[in-house]
C-alpha cells in the first residue's frame, strides 16, 4: 500500500517501507549486541521489532547479511573471546555468554574461529583452565 500511494499519490511520504524496516532491524540488532547472552526466539525478537517473524528473518538477512540466530552467535562469541582474555574459565565463559554447555560453546567457536577455546586462551596468555 505504501509503494501504491508512493508511486500514484500526488504527495509524497517521508518515509518508505525500507525506512520502517531498518528501524525496526537496527532495534533488533541492538538488542542482539547489548543482550548476547540473552535466551530470546525468533517470534519474541519479531514481537519487539512489530513485524512477523518471516518478515524479520528475511529482513534481517538482507540487511545484515546473517540470521538473527547466528548473529546471536557471532556476537556470544565477541563476548566469549573477551572473556578468555581476561582469564575467565571456559567453562564460566561457555555458561556466561549463554551457550548451553561447555561443548555447545567449544563447537561453535572452533567453527568461527579455527581453533579451541582453550588454544585460544593460552595464546592470548589468558590463564584459564578447562
Amino acid at each position: 500500500m505504501v509503494k501504491l500511494m508512493s508511486r500514484h499519490g500526488k504527495s509524497k511520504l517521508a518515509f518508505t517501507q525500507a525506512n520502517i524496516d531498518k528501524k525496526h532491524l537496527l532495534l533488533v540488532k541492538q538488542f542482539l549486541d547489548e543482550h548476547p547472552a540473552a535466551d530470546i526466539s525468533l517470534a519474541e525478537l519479531a514481537k519487539l521489532a512489530g513485524i512477523s517473524a518471516c518478515h524479520l528473518l528475511r529482513q534481517f538477512q538482507r540487511y545484515f547479511g546473517l540470521p538473527p540466530h547466528t548473529y546471536q552467535i557471532q556476537s556470544r562469541l565477541r563476548l566469549a573471546k573477551k572473556s578468555i582474555r581476561k582469564g575467565l574459565k571456559i567453562l564460566d565463559v561457555a555458561l556466561d555468554c549463554g551457550f548451553h554447555d561447555q561443548s555447545h560453546f567449544h563447537r561453535h567457536f572452533k567453527r568461527a574461529m579455527g581453533i579451541t577455546p582453550g588454544t585460544y586462551a593460552k595464546a592470548v596468555g589468558a590463564n584459564s583452565i578447562q
